[in-house]
């Protein structure tokens, strides 16, 4: 395989993971290229961003506000397949079970929704509605909101606290070189430098950090570390607090 071809072939494999848009049937999914696709995953969050953006857009023309961030939310949840909402789903039903660490796990890779997940969706989901309806520019509060609370739990993939199992389909993006994918992710940041003020750069810098402490501390009091559904309630929580700061 050619390098033009390979990454090619690694930037499907991040899209597939990450979205549910239809890839090639060619794309080699053998363990190295599976690794190699991790430092497209950054690059991913802002085609998501785009796309979604795009689709605000066209949906802006045609219908009022409320109605296009309602569309805007169901089709954010195609485009991924509800990848980061199951994530806190299930976090949130770990958080309901009083026991050990395995047993909060267990819980977590359970199909069945219990309470908590319930509730959480419900609050999850609403509270996007009302914060992007009271951003002054909604395109602004997706363009920030989508990537950077993607960009932020990526960075949960070189935890040092990372719980390594069998069984995780993200472990497996885990073995990547934490320097080269900072950078990566340092690079994918310039674009808020351009959409944002200093005092509204600040204020997330200072957000994403104290809550990268906080969920740090509370992944690894219910299960013990991090694993990819911490990172999907990670991205689900940080959205809502980058929309919150916007307003």
């Amino acid at each position: 395989m050619n390098s033009i071809k390979l990454l090619l072939n690694n930037c499907l494999i991040a899209v597939g993971f990450l979205t549910r848009i239809p890839i090639a049937s060619w794309v080699n999914f053998d363990q190295i290229n599976l690794r190699r696709s991790t430092y497209y995953f950054a690059f991913i969050a802002w085609l998501i961003t785009l796309l979604l953006v795009l689709i605000y857009s066209l949906f802006s023309y045609i219908f009022p506000p409320t109605i296009c961030i309602i569309l805007l939310i169901a089709c954010n949840v195609l485009v991924t397949g509800a990848l980061h909402e199951d994530g806190l789903a299930d976090f949130c039903d770990a958080i309901g079970v009083m026991g050990s660490h395995e047993q909060k796990i267990k819980a977590m890779k359970d199909s069945r929704l219990g309470s908590f997940a319930v509730i959480a969706l419900i609050i999850a989901i609403t509270a996007k509605f009302i914060f992007l309806y009271e951003q002054s520019s909604v395109i602004l509060a997706l363009l920030v909101c989508i990537s950077l609370s993607r960009l932020f739990a990526f960075t949960f993939l070189i935890s040092r606290q990372y719980i390594k199992t069998q069984t995780s389909k993200s472990e497996q993006f885990t073995a990547v070189n934490p320097v080269l994918f900072s950078m990566i992710l340092c690079v994918c940041l310039v674009p808020y430098y351009f959409l944002l003020d200093w005092q509204q750069i600040l204020s997330l810098i200072v957000l994403l950090c104290v809550l990268r402490i906080g969920l740090l501390a509370l992944f690894k009091k219910h299960i013990g570390g991090v694993n990819g559904d911490c990172m999907g309630a990670a991205q689900q929580v940080s959205e809502l607090f980058i929309l919150l700061v916007l307003i």
